[in-house]
């Protein structure tokens, strides 16, 4: 309830008559007016006080609106002066101003001023517009320093996207630069098509979280470096820049591809004059002039046996000539050994000749030769061994024909077996057989190694 001041002595009984009362008013505010008008001045302590009459607690009061016929009751505030009954201002010109003024009819009070953080006023600010799955755009302003965005009903921005993390990202703005960060998020943040962590935002870029598009409007903010040109000029740039590349690349590889193809050939050619070089190795005949020597001595020294041992000094004679016998098989392994450490040699040319080729089909055909060079290389081999095999069991021989000729019993069931490995003949016929066929075959395939080397040269 508000106090009213007298206005002046012009407000009194005898200023208006009784009987005036405003136009098409109600029979209550009539029966106010009437009140009114037959009373004295209210005195300065006197409040309006009665049913009809009496103010509202808040600052305008709501009285009918002189001259509306049956219109509705009009708002009061302190911005419009009151009427007296004749449509004049109430306490108009007075010594005292009305505590009451009114607002148009109809109209709502100012709304409440939205505060803002004063840190949204140094710089820029931004608009964040949102599409979600469903399609519908909205506008969020960016009204604090730090806006969350998510599927939570928590978020700043909380948008219905089931692609959406509960707290997916959050903008700040951070020393006049707007920037987005992960918060951990099961699909992550794309920025203009690029999965990004924590970077600043431009004005017109457009963010992905799940299936919600957000495009950035920053308000007094910069274009993105690079966003100025247009996407069908760019995306040309960067065809022409590919297939540039493209043809560069495919360019150098042709040329790249017919260099090695040429170090093929040579490291082809290589090998096979390496191969054929190696087939002239000859070792089973190293051995044939050893072989006579050997046959000649065994006729010499005939076949002993226990049934007719000899004694004395042709004991002593045939003993000792087995026994030099041995040592010439030893010396003949030991010659034949040399081809071996030739065929080493050659197989470590051959090897690093086939390391230096690059074509697949290439390389296939040189690795079957050098299996082939192999199986020749191993017939060297197996004729040391026989050689070996043959001084050793000679050695054994000539032990126990010594001890038979001592007189152990013993001893003869080994002399009668005679010498336990094949004879040197034997060993020379097994020697050529295996040579001969893996030298063939060795040269079976350096032929086609030669076609290919020569059909090579012709592209």
């Amino acid at each position: 309830m508000r106090t009213f001041v007298s206005p002046s002595p012009r407000f009194s009984s005898t200023s208006a008559p009784a009987t005036a009362q405003p136009p098409n008013t109600t029979a209550s505010s009539r029966r106010c007016w009437k009140a009114s008008a037959t009373t004295s001045p209210p005195t300065r302590a006197a409040k309006w006080r009665g049913r009809c009459c009496a103010a509202p607690a808040s600052r305008s009061a709501t009285i009918p609106r002189p001259g509306a016929a049956g219109g509705p009751a009009k708002r009061f505030s302190s911005r419009e002066p009151l009427l007296d009954p004749s449509g004049a201002g109430l306490y108009a010109g007075g010594p005292h101003q009305s505590l009451f003024t009114r607002e148009n009819m109809g109209e709502e009070g100012t709304p409440k001023t939205e505060m803002i953080n004063p840190a949204l006023l140094d710089g820029v600010s931004a608009n964040f517009i949102v599409k979600g799955p469903s399609g519908v755009e909205k506008a969020y302003p960016m009204r604090s320093v730090t806006v969350t965005i998510g599927r939570s009903d928590q978020c700043d921005i909380a948008v219905k996207d089931g692609s959406m993390s509960g707290r997916h990202a959050e903008i700040t703005k951070i020393n006049g630069e707007i920037r987005v960060k992960d918060m951990g998020s099961a699909n992550g943040i794309w920025l203009n098509g690029e999965r990004v962590d924590d970077v600043e935002l431009f004005d017109g870029d457009v963010l992905r979280l799940g299936q919600t598009s957000i495009r950035i409007d920053v308000v007094g903010g910069r274009k993105r470096p690079d966003a100025g040109m247009s996407p069908k000029v760019l995306a040309a740039i960067i065809i022409g820049v590919v297939v540039l590349v493209g043809a560069v690349i495919g360019v150098g590889l042709t040329l790249k591809k017919r260099a090695q193809h040429r170090r093929d050939l040579a490291s082809l050619a290589a090998f096979v004059t390496a191969a054929r070089e190696s087939q002239k190795s000859k070792p089973c005949a190293a051995a044939v002039d050893k072989v006579a020597d050997v046959a000649k001595t065994l006729n010499t020294l005939g076949k002993a046996g226990c049934a007719n041992l000899p004694k004395g000094e042709e004991a002593r004679r045939q003993v000792a000539g087995y026994r030099e016998l041995a040592r010439t098989y030893d010396r003949i392994a030991l010659s034949i050994q040399q081809f071996a450490a030739q065929s080493s040699s050659n197989a470590q040319a051959l090897t690093g000749a086939a390391e230096q080729i690059a074509d697949e089909k290439i390389k296939s055909a040189v690795a079957e030769a050098q299996d082939l060079v192999e199986q020749r290389a191993q017939v060297t081999n197996t004729f040391i061994a026989d050689w070996k095999k043959l001084s050793q069991a000679t050695t054994t021989y000539a032990s126990a024909l010594d001890q038979a000729f001592q007189g152990n019993k013993t001893a003869c069931a080994t002399v009668d077996k005679g010498v336990l490995a094949k004879t040197a003949p034997e060993v020379l016929v097994s020697c050529n057989k295996g040579f001969d066929k893996a030298k063939n075959a060795v040269e079976e395939k350096l032929k086609e190694l030669d076609e290919v080397a020569g059909g090579g040269e012709a592209e």
